[in-house]
């Protein structure tokens, strides 16, 4: 801004070659200013270097202009020449008739005047020209830059969703025996559960799945009638990943923001911490599991801040849930103190998948930029999908408060945080886990989901092959 007032300051003084290349140097300007709007937004940046072009085009012409470039530059700009200079122009051409009919030697010098005249005045059109140009690249880029701005991080809001079924399929889905139940909402939970947590695990999507049933006759077909758990299926409800070309420049550089912890549940801690330093040349930090049958250790934890104060072990219908819960909390508790931009928390029952660093570094470019958490691996999933890489988590509206949503987004076994939001999650989360009147809460998994309103979670698909994360 004080670049343009001064040159603009400038303009009523200086003369016709300073304004014109003035004027350049505004386009030039521009041309920076777009480029840092959104390097993603390759088509701006061309623009930018269209006009720019297109305005050096125009110097040019008029810096080696010869006569009557004053009156074809006049028409162009016919608004924006002073009526002082037309009728400057206008005398001496008068003034030139009237000499060379009475002093024909004055022809040569009145011609140079003129000439002059016309000249000045098309540089200084121009000038405007490129002015006009410079302003006109700027308030794209401001247009733009503030709709970049407002929109591109702006929180992606929860679609608070019942998965209903029209009337003409009611009894096939709300039969007298379910109580009021989707029995076909139902049907699909029940077989990808199967799928997902079996004797011989394979998560397929929620797409294939109702057709199989319908097979049957149990749902309706998804082209008459998709019951799909992911809003936009088309996107993210497919078994394959997708295909990612990270550079590794860009690999390196999402490694080296990373804090990473493995949660020693199994005692394959240190198997683990291997893969990762291989994989993402980063030395992990192993948390120990919360034994809340030790009363020392309850304690501790209580005055660490990971185990709600008060507690004991009897409170509780799942121990091993509620203990999982205080080490993701006491692994998160770590990590806010930590300087890295992202904390990453994998259990020790995981294992990194195939070409995990450029795949888990494109997943997190992928997801929207106001993401807190991101699961790399969620199971059962239901919300919206943004892309084909994540799916904005949802809570299940399905199961009520009192279940806490309970039956979708399953697993915690690989999941990254941004590190300044971490005391906004812990706080959310907290209040869920620990309240023993909603027993199903106390499986962090099952807590963090339920919280998806109040904190930007989105997650990669399970059935999603090959997978980031294998168990």
């Amino acid at each position: 801004c004080v670049s343009a007032a001064a040159m603009h300051s400038s303009l009523a003084r200086a003369d016709s070659d300073t304004l014109v290349w003035l004027s350049t140097c505004k386009v030039v300007l521009g041309l920076v200013a777009g480029c840092f709007v959104d390097p993603a937004a390759w088509h701006w940046e061309v623009l930018c270097v269209v006009v720019a072009v297109m305005t050096l085009i125009l110097v040019h012409m008029a810096l080696r202009s010869e006569e009557g470039s004053g009156a074809l530059y006049a028409k162009v700009v016919d608004c924006s020449v002073s009526q002082d200079g037309y009728q400057l122009l206008e005398a001496k051409k008068a003034r030139q008739d009237l000499m060379r009919s009475l002093l024909p030697e004055t022809h040569d010098q009145d011609d140079q005047a003129l000439h002059h005249t016309s000249k000045h005045i098309g540089k200084a059109n121009v000038a405007r020209l490129a002015s006009g140009a410079y302003w006109v690249v700027t308030g794209l880029v401001l247009v733009r830059g503030f709709s970049h701005v407002r929109t591109a991080c702006s929180d992606v809001e929860v679609v608070d969703r019942v998965l209903d079924v029209p009337l003409v399929f009611a009894k096939q889905c709300y039969p007298t025996s379910m109580g009021g139940l989707n029995g076909c909402w139902l049907a699909m939970q029940s077989v990808a559960s199967i799928q997902t947590f079996g004797e011989s695990p394979h998560p397929i999507p929620w797409g294939m799945i109702q057709e199989q049933l319908a097979l049957g006759g149990v749902t309706p077909p998804s082209s008459v009638f998709p019951l799909n758990p992911l809003l936009r299926p088309e996107l993210c409800d497919h078994p394959g990943a997708p295909h990612v070309s990270t550079g590794n420049q860009e690999v390196r550089k999402w490694a080296q923001g990373l804090q990473v912890f493995v949660i020693n549940e199994t005692g394959r801690a240190n198997v683990l911490r291997g893969e990762i330093q291989r994989a993402l040349g980063v030395t992990a930090e192993v948390v120990s599991w919360v034994n809340l049958t030790d009363p020392a250790e309850s304690l501790l934890g209580q005055h660490e801040g990971f185990v709600m104060e008060g507690f004991f072990a009897g409170v509780v219908d799942k121990l091993h849930d509620a203990e999982r819960t205080a080490t993701h909390f006491k692994a998160l508790r770590t990590g806010y103190k930590g300087e890295q931009d992202q904390v990453l928390v994998l259990e020790d029952t995981a294992s990194l998948g195939e070409d995990f660093a450029s795949r888990a570094a494109a997943t997190v470019e992928a997801t929207p930029c106001s993401w807190q958490v991101l699961s790399l691996r969620s199971e059962l999933p239901y919300g919206e999908c943004m892309n084909s890489f994540v799916f904005r988590v949802a809570p299940n509206l399905n199961s009520n408060a009192m279940l806490c949503h309970f039956g979708t987004n399953f697993r915690s076994v690989a999941m990254l945080y941004r590190r300044k939001h971490l005391q906004h999650i812990i706080d959310a989360v907290w209040s869920r886990s620990w309240n023993f009147a909603t027993p199903a809460c106390q499986s962090f998994d099952v807590a963090l989901a339920a919280t998806s309103r109040n904190i930007q979670y989105f997650a990669v698909p399970g059935f999603h092959l090959p997978q980031l994360v294998t168990l």
